[in-house]
């Protein structure tokens, strides 16, 4: 069932939590009219795990990260992460072996930096 309209009924938010909530599996196709541009969110059970805009060369959340605390206090207590939290890396089905190459090379700058 496809569901179609402009968002001044239902802002984007409520279509967000609509999906999450209902734990849908799909792609969310956006447009403007009045910028000319269009964006797709790919969903996986109400989460997000790729999204791109036409206009933008580079892809939103080609390798999505979420920071602070994903699992309970205790457990961040326990790891010395609290109250801080970690950083939580989500690949996904799109992702190429080139985007997960060039996160880990990020990741290993990140790495060598801090020492």
């Amino acid at each position: 069932m496809a569901i179609e309209g402009p968002l001044r009924e239902l802002g984007i938010h409520d279509v967000f939590q609509l999906l999450d909530l209902s734990r849908k599996t799909g792609v969310l196709n956006i447009a403007s009219k009045l910028r000319h541009n269009q964006g797709m969110v790919y969903f996986d059970s109400g989460a997000v795990v790729y999204a791109a805009i036409r206009s933008n060369p580079h892809p939103l959340g080609g390798i999505l990260v979420r920071a602070g605390l994903h699992c309970s206090p205790n457990s961040h207590r326990t790891l010395g992460t609290f109250p801080e939290g970690t950083v939580r890396v989500s690949p996904g089905p799109f992702n190429t072996h080139r985007e997960i190459s060039g996160f880990l090379a990020a990741l290993r700058k990140i790495a060598s930096a801090r020492r």
